[in-house]
């Protein structure tokens, strides 16, 4: 080097992103080109899955459906939150919005002669036959026989013992 030289380190190259919703810390992210998603979601905090407990689904496998979206432009790409091969591959480019999307739900309630009555969320899409094994079925005074579904203004009336025993029915 000679007398009054400047060195100047370079920075790295980053890119700007947003992480926004379901993150621990939501907002803009600058993460080194060429990071991964993992790397972004790692640096966002991770991702934050709970629901206000009125809205806990009660399928066990709800979390697992947990999608993160990755918007760019006019395209959105969809990964499972829990296939971290691929979010270990993705690339985070300058100007990628990154949501993560939790499956649908519905309230359900079962009432009448059922061990276990009650409010329950579900995924959509949920059959029958789940949200009255959830119930523990009919009790001593009740039958799965006729089992009334009221859907807004209209009754359908089912044999969900059908439903349970494994025979498909048509759906309703």
């Amino acid at each position: 080097l000679q007398p009054d030289d400047v060195v100047t380190i370079a920075p790295i190259p980053l890119a700007r992103i947003w992480m926004v919703d379901r993150f621990a810390r939501n907002g803009e992210l600058f993460m080194p080109e060429g990071a991964s998603l993992a790397q972004a979601i790692a640096s966002a905090g991770g991702a934050v899955l709970t629901l206000p407990p009125s809205l806990e689904p009660s399928d066990p496998t709800f979390y697992q459906d947990a999608e993160v979206v990755v918007r760019r432009g006019s395209a959105a790409t969809r990964l499972k939150l829990n296939d971290v091969d691929a979010l270990t591959a993705f690339t985070v480019a300058a100007g990628d919005t990154i949501t993560v999307e939790l499956p649908r739900t519905i309230k359900v309630t079962v009432t009448g002669e059922s061990p276990n009555p009650g409010e329950k969320v579900w995924r959509e899409g949920t059959e029958l036959s789940r949200v009255i094994a959830a119930a523990q079925g009919a009790g001593p005074q009740g039958t799965l026989q006729g089992v009334l579904v009221l859907r807004g203004a209209e009754v359908f009336v089912v044999n969900a013992a059908e439903r349970l025993g494994g025979r498909p029915s048509p759906p309703f």
